[in-house]
């Protein structure tokens, strides 16, 4: 039996939503052949695209075990965690449904302003060379980035007319913190999985908005950025060396931020957005939030979301 000739359960994410929590407290406890985070830039990017070499790419990343049901888990499937728009998601939305066109697919969906903020604070600790400021980072990228990014109707109302309402299954990621057993039942249930699953209370996303510690890596990361792109604009390093480099640099950097983070557990300073882009991000995604509410029925005003 082909791949797409089984049930197919495909979870596209989005990021900062608990996506790795899903894959590794209770997507690896189903009973179901599994793909989990597979490499899916041949299904992003590629010209011309093919659905059996994008079939053979999952499989060889996969775990089969000659089960009639497979999970794909890849929260890069809804596009790029920032936005960027080299990565289509509306071309990826058609390539999966082109490939799978009875899957089933699984959104978890987290409210903008507190996306943004954890965004940022992973693209400045973690796992970038982020040295803007957050004003900085929004002028920047608001219009261009973050905005047809975290327009969840569009997305939704895409998948919708791809799937069919009664297959795309959404979920607020606040959800997850509010209820955290009907929120794991919401996601067997629709799986058809009858048997309820115990997964651990724990904090899911971890990380730390400190604004001293937050200065403190963009001062760190100044400097490094800065070489490392003049070396990649001058063509003295590939973007692959380039993305490699950093890795090495968020490596070395990993250490130090715990020690800070251990200091600074106590600060009472978050980084929090100033009063003119609270407004601003409000009139951005506010009549899009409505949209997704009447077409969910999920009232997201109640987790957080602008409205």
């Amino acid at each position: 039996m082909g791949i797409d000739q089984q049930d197919i359960y495909i979870h596209i994410g989005l990021h900062k939503t608990g996506s790795t929590f899903l894959q590794r407290h209770l997507f690896s406890r189903l009973d179901v052949n599994r793909i989990i985070t597979p490499r899916v830039d041949y299904v992003a990017a590629s010209e011309p695209f093919d659905p059996r070499v994008f079939q053979e790419i999952l499989v060889s990343q996969g775990n089969f075990d000659g089960r009639d049901t497979t999970l794909i888990s890849q929260e890069t499937l809804s596009g790029r965690g920032d936005g960027n728009p080299v990565w289509d998601r509306n071309t990826i939305a058609q390539r999966l449904a082109h490939t799978f066109p009875r899957a089933r697919i699984i959104l978890v969906l987290r409210n903008q302003f507190d996306y943004i903020l954890s965004l940022y604070t992973f693209r400045v600790i973690r796992r970038g060379l982020e040295r803007r400021s957050l004003r900085s980072y929004l002028r920047d990228y608001c219009d261009s980035r973050l905005k047809p990014k975290l327009k969840y109707d569009e997305l939704v109302q895409r998948y919708v007319s791809l799937f069919g309402q009664e297959n795309v299954l959404v979920l607020p990621y606040e959800f997850l913190a509010r209820d955290r057993v009907a929120y794991i039942q919401s996601i067997l249930s629709f799986m058809s999985i009858g048997n309820a699953i115990d997964v651990p209370d724990i904090r899911v996303n971890r990380s730390s908005r400190s604004r001293t510690l937050l200065w403190m890596n963009r001062s760190l990361n100044i400097p490094v950025s800065l070489f490392m792109d003049a070396m990649a604009s001058t063509g003295v390093i590939s973007q692959r060396q380039h993305t490699t480099l950093a890795y090495h640099y968020f490596r070395i950097k990993r250490p130090v931020n715990r020690k800070l983070m251990s200091c600074l557990a106590r600060e009472s300073a978050p980084l929090q957005f100033d009063g003119k882009w609270r407004v601003r991000l409000r009139r951005v995604f506010r009549d899009g939030n409505r949209s997704l509410s009447r077409l969910t029925g999920i009232d997201f005003s109640d987790y957080g979301d602008p409205v």
